[in-house]
């Protein structure tokens, strides 16, 4: 299969032939319908980022995977070849560390990915590969900050400071646990103008001498 994979020594980024994965024990083997590009991809190929527990030195990334389930590992019984499913982003290595997909384990730029059958959760079928990819990190990441971190609740007010992949995400989500007033706070109009669209109450730019009064 073709897989998009980076040597980290090298930094060096291409498109491969590797051999195509077979799930064994407890894991399901997905074939890939979308697979977003995190920023944190970006920074893994620059040099911004390495992977903390990565064995060897070439790895394939991507961390936001969505796809279909066509084939099932031994004692695999809660999910069904054909079913859609979108990936969790990481997982516990046999020391107990936290490693994450496309970082520290191939990840999800190839036509297949392998992960355990306890790290996927079905999706409906309306909803696109394309939207579901960004899931477990774009829109779980700012849900984390919203309901674990501030504990936020429905008629609180909320401010949201830079609007993007994650902030307009917050945005969204602060609209749906009913937030009775929230605030957006970027330089760019055009994230301001966006996040009015979601469902922001206002928009500020923070260089506004206005705003500052």
């Amino acid at each position: 299969m073709k897989a998009g994979r980076i040597r980290i020594s090298t930094r060096k980024f291409e498109v491969k032939e590797v051999p195509t994965p077979t799930a064994g024990l407890g894991e399901v083997r997905i074939k890939v319908g979308a697979a977003g590009v995190c920023l944190s991809d970006v920074h893994l190929l620059d040099g911004t980022l390495s992977p903390g527990y990565l064995k060897g030195d070439e790895v394939t990334i991507g961390h936001e995977v969505a796809g279909t389930i066509d084939q099932l590992g031994s004692e695999v019984s809660e999910y069904q070849v054909g079913d859609r499913v979108i990936v969790i982003a990481g997982q516990r290595n046999e020391a107990n560390q936290i490693t994450t997909l496309g970082f520290d384990y191939d990840g999800g730029y190839a036509e297949y990915v392998i992960t355990k059958a306890s790290l996927v959760v079905k999706i409906p079928d309306s909803l696109p590969f394309e939207e579901a990819a960004i899931i477990p990190d774009a829109v779980s990441t700012p849900w984390a900050a919203i309901s674990s971190t501030a504990k936020m609740r429905a008629g609180e007010s909320a401010a949201v400071f830079g609007i993007g992949g994650l902030g307009i995400h917050a945005v969204q989500l602060l609209k749906i646990i009913g937030c009775s007033k929230i605030i957006a706070i970027d330089p760019r109009l055009e994230a301001r103008e966006k996040a009015l669209k979601v469902g922001a109450h206002f928009a500020f730019d923070p260089s506004d001498e206005e705003l500052k009064k």
